[in-house]
């Protein structure tokens, strides 16, 4: 019990108490006046939680209330996490005003997005004014790390170019080709929890184009900088990440020089934040494609439309790239004029500027200047009943123009480097 004040000894004086002898009020008034020391400590010795959760307090506490103010400091004094990287936490002094029994010291924690283990942090409290330190005087707080019950490396192949891919968009096939992988493992049907890190646990946007719980899933992956043999990992299955990444749908797997993405499956959406989308003009049918679904057209009035819009509008007046898997049920019919005689692929309507399939099994990339003079890269035949893989590269600036088809240049045409192109209005 705390009594400091109830009485004073001042020596050489003689001291009463209330029918008592003076000898006996000495003695009491010395049990009485000696001060008793409470306790600093923390309230526990160990907690933990989520990196997911922004801010943590640790409750320090005082037993008894004291009738002066209290001081104690506080550091970092160990564990496996980083100050100033996985969590913020400089050292302090906790202060207990008169009859204050609790203070907290408040950790902030770093959510960085990254694949870790648990990881630790330990407090001590040291160097108490007015009071005692006792046990527990250190605290072990543990970030849960963003623990998946189920994982998997994917190792890519097959690239043998001295050229760096940066931001390169690699399609990744989810299925029984994948070593443990299964889809009764999710937490959530549509795979919302799903996890993609590179070498250095930084996670990876991607796209869902297809889920198929029955069979085999396409997903888009955004990877920084691509490289043979790179290794990937895929995490799945922790119920404490339900909820499906805010990237998935907002575009952010094709940022960057992606004016349109159409994946043309269930809907005519772009992918692209630029959110292009078309419409179908026709009736095309959806059908199985080469990656998740197509569309088919009937080669006669059947087409997706894409409204003019600020980042499409001057496409063919910069260098650019145009890609598109395509696989043609017949060859065009001849019309008249001959240069109609074709069934576009993905083109600048009004006039031919893009890739199309002439009448002679050809694949054509077409690039129009000004004053109507023509450019084009071809080659063929390409029969029909087959899925090509057609693109091409124009370098306006270079006065250059190829033509891929499956992965593989097959033509290369020259025109004068900066020459104008034709001016397509608003269409």
């Amino acid at each position: 019990m705390r009594t400091t004040g109830v009485c004073n000894l001042i020596r050489g004086r003689t001291w009463s108490f209330a029918g008592a002898p003076a000898s006996a009020v000495l003695c009491l008034a010395l049990t009485l006046a000696a001060p008793s020391r409470a306790d600093v400590a923390f309230h526990s010795a160990s907690s933990a939680g989520l990196e997911s959760a922004s801010s943590v307090a640790l409750p320090v506490v005082l037993s008894p209330a004291s009738a002066s103010t209290v001081t104690v400091e506080y550091a970092v004094s160990g564990g496996t996490a980083s100050n100033g990287l996985d969590y913020v936490l400089p050292a302090g002094t906790l202060t207990f005003m008169p009859g204050v029994t609790s203070q907290t010291i408040t950790i902030t924690v770093t959510n960085d997005l990254k694949y870790e283990a648990n990881e630790t942090i330990a407090v001590t409290l040291s160097n108490v004014v007015n009071d005692t330190l006792v046990s527990p005087s250190s605290h072990t707080y543990t970030i849960l790390g963003d623990s998946f019950p189920y994982s998997a490396d994917i190792t890519v192949g097959g690239y043998f170019r001295t050229e760096a891919l940066t931001n390169f968009p690699l399609l990744v096939r989810l299925g029984s080709n994948v070593t443990g992988f299964s889809y009764y493992q999710f937490a959530a049907t549509n795979g919302a929890e799903m996890r993609f890190f590179d070498a250095a646990s930084n996670e990876l946007s991607y796209e869902i184009e297809s889920w198929d719980t029955n069979g085999t899933s396409c997903v888009w992956l955004r990877v920084p900088l691509f490289t043979n043999n790179m290794v990937l990992r895929l995490f799945w299955g922790s119920t404490n990440h339900a909820t499906m990444p805010a990237y998935v749908t907002n575009g952010s797997t094709w940022a960057g020089a992606f004016a349109g993405v159409w994946h043309l499956g269930a809907d005519e959406r772009d992918s692209t934040a630029n959110r292009n989308d078309g419409m179908d003009v026709g009736g095309s049918v959806n059908t199985a494609g080469v990656i998740g679904d197509g569309q088919e057209f009937d080669g006669v009035n059947d087409f997706v439309e894409v409204p003019n819009a600020a980042s499409l509008q001057n496409i063919q007046e910069n260098n650019y790239t145009v890609s598109a898997w395509f696989r043609p049920y017949s060859a065009p019919p001849v019309e008249n004029p001959a240069f109609n005689s074709g069934y576009a692929i993905i083109m600048k309507e009004g006039w031919h500027e893009g890739l199309l399939y002439y009448h002679g099994q050809s694949l054509v990339m077409e690039h129009w200047m000004a004053g109507d003079n023509l450019v084009w890269a071809s080659d063929g035949p390409h029969v029909p009943e087959v899925d090509y893989h057609v693109a091409s590269v124009l370098d306006g600036t270079g006065g250059v123009v190829r033509l891929y088809v499956s992965g593989g240049q097959v033509s290369l045409e020259t025109f004068a480097g900066g020459t104008p192109t034709r001016e397509y209005g608003t269409t």
